[in-house]
């Protein structure tokens, strides 16, 4: 009888160290994905903020642009009137 409890205790011993190796890979590979999450993260925001620049200066050029038609037109119509 002793020794079968005891068997018994080995086997559930022995369980119990498998399961606490099965929970310590699974505890450093979710840390492992936490650090990955965290530098996605991290190159997602500094993404959209280099995004958010690059829109700005699509539309600084874009008021430059329109603001130097704007000049082309207002000369254009300047030589034109002084032709007549």
């Amino acid at each position: 009888m002793v020794k079968m409890l005891s068997n018994l205790f080995n086997k559930r011993k022995r369980e119990i160290e498998r399961l606490n190796g099965v929970v310590n890979e699974l505890t450093e590979s979710n840390r492992q994905l936490e650090r990955v999450v965290r530098v996605t993260r991290a190159e997602k925001d500094l993404s959209e903020r280099a995004l958010i620049v690059a829109n700005k200066s699509v539309l600084d050029l874009t008021h430059e642009v329109k603001y130097l038609k704007m000049q082309i037109n207002t000369t254009n119509d300047q030589t034109n009137s002084k032709s007549y």
